[in-house]
């Protein structure tokens, strides 16, 4: 609880820092599409998106704008 307290600096109480988790928790997986890997790289239903998602981070990456944004400070 401590730790929580520590990083999360609104949690004054434990029930403030218990609601925090309770959030994190929330974000977590447990509302994803369950699509398997094979189903989003072969189903045609999935497959236009991952391949476009695909592409775009290949050209992000290529495209060197990180080291811009590293730098841009």
């Amino acid at each position: 609880m401590q730790a929580i307290k520590k990083y999360y600096k609104g949690a004054k109480t434990d029930e403030l820092a218990m609601t925090y988790l309770k959030y994190l928790a929330s974000l977590q997986g447990d509302s994803s599409s369950g699509v398997t890997m094979w189903e989003a790289l072969s189903d045609p239903e999935y497959r236009m998106a991952t391949w476009v998602n695909v592409g775009i981070c290949f050209w992000h990456e290529v495209a060197g704008i990180n080291v811009i944004n590293l730098y841009s400070n």
